[in-house]
């Protein structure tokens, strides 16, 4: 009795038709409802095809899909400079490397390739890494972000973000934030 059960189910369960995808490389599989796959081997059957799967269960195919392996073309792109990125020290954020002091002598920025900064005011000395926040070439304005800042989105944080503006011919460097804080602008002459 349990044998003719089990041998009803395995017929029942074969009557169903699936959809086959043959692979390129030879290796074909079944597509179940649930969006799942199992590889199987196609059979001829009378004037049917199954396909056998590994459980020994086979499935009468419905259609059979065959999948082409695509062509591959070996082609260089040429990236335009425009995509590239660019290093925020490159055009007109380079001006800013170098030293500048101030006419009296009590303040002094130096701005390095490596981003970093020194900064010297009234005999105290701060060292930190910097960043190009933004710039507009055509005002002769640079903003500086001072210490360690990160983006989040378009907000930028962290730090202290120091304004510049330079004179027509780059030789002087106006420090903004002194304005804010002193409501005194400060000259910077370069040095090197």
């Amino acid at each position: 009795m349990i044998k003719k059960i089990t041998l009803s189910m395995l017929v029942a369960a074969s009557l169903f038709a699936a959809d086959v995808v043959v692979m390129p490389d030879g290796k074909t599989a079944i597509i179940n409802k649930d969006g799942s796959w199992e590889e199987v081997t196609l059979a001829k059957m009378g004037d049917k095809t199954i396909a056998l799967k590994k459980n020994g269960t086979w499935v009468e195919v419905d259609k059979q899909i065959k999948t082409i392996k695509p062509k591959v073309k070996n082609e260089t792109v040429e990236v335009k400079e425009s995509v590239q990125k660019r290093d925020p020290l490159s055009g007109f954020a380079k001006n800013i490397i170098g030293q500048w002091k101030s006419d009296n002598g009590k303040v002094e920025y130096t701005f390095d390739k490596n981003y970093k900064m020194k900064i010297i005011k009234n005999g105290e000395v701060i060292e930190d890494d910097f960043t190009v926040v933004k710039y507009d070439e055509s005002k002769k304005t640079i903003n500086i972000g001072k210490g360690k800042r990160f983006k989040m989105g378009p907000f930028s944080m962290g730090g202290k973000i120091l304004k510049f503006r330079f004179s027509k011919d780059l030789n002087s460097l106006y420090d903004l934030s002194e304005i804010e804080d002193n409501y005194k602008e400060v000259r910077l002459t370069k040095v090197k």
